[in-house]
């Protein structure tokens, strides 16, 4: 089985979709950042009838250092997040699946700074956000692909797919 679906870099609505991936990206960190400061505080200061020992204080500071390290890259990773990072034109995403197998393969093309890239991968997990299927690789590679400029038919096939690897994935987890 092979399905096709085609879309160029500079679509209608990209630099929306890509400020709201940077956005998602900014708030993350700072969630981050919340998260480590308050436990950071928690296990430094406050002292809710419990003794506050070195350790506790030690682990403390280090909760606190990891907050402000976040705080620090968070815009620089926000910033700096590319999406479909180097194709220039067109970009073409093949799923393929063999008959006698039950993994996805994408055969990813277009060209690419100054040459033609085509590489094929395995698919590690699709997910759908607000903007984008994410197609992430068993290789560690992450690909996007924009919900608005898809029809009704390619939606449902990666809707499709992204269940049938769910399913897949957890049935493979629960067997281990």
């Amino acid at each position: 089985m092979n399905y096709k679906i085609s879309f160029h870099k500079n679509y209608r609505g990209q630099t929306t979709d890509v400020w709201y991936n940077k956005f998602k990206t900014l708030t993350f960190g700072l969630f981050v950042f919340f998260i480590f400061f308050i436990l950071g505080v928690y296990l430094s200061f406050i002292d809710y009838n419990r003794v506050i020992t070195r350790s506790s204080k030690f682990w403390g500071y280090i909760c606190f250092v990891i907050s402000i390290i976040s705080l620090f890259l968070s815009p620089f990773f926000a910033l700096f997040k590319k999406v479909n990072k180097g194709f220039i034109e067109m970009i073409s995403f093949t799923f393929i699946k063999e008959e006698d197998s039950d993994e996805w393969k994408c055969l990813v093309e277009g060209p690419k700074r100054k040459e033609y890239f085509k590489e094929e991968y395995n698919i590690n997990m699709i997910t759908k956000n607000k903007r984008y299927f994410v197609i992430s690789m068993i290789e560690g590679d992450t690909y996007y692909i924009p919900s608005r400029i898809l029809n009704e038919h390619e939606a449902d096939f990666l809707k499709n797919t992204l269940q049938e690897i769910n399913e897949k994935r957890t049935i493979k987890t629960n067997n281990k």
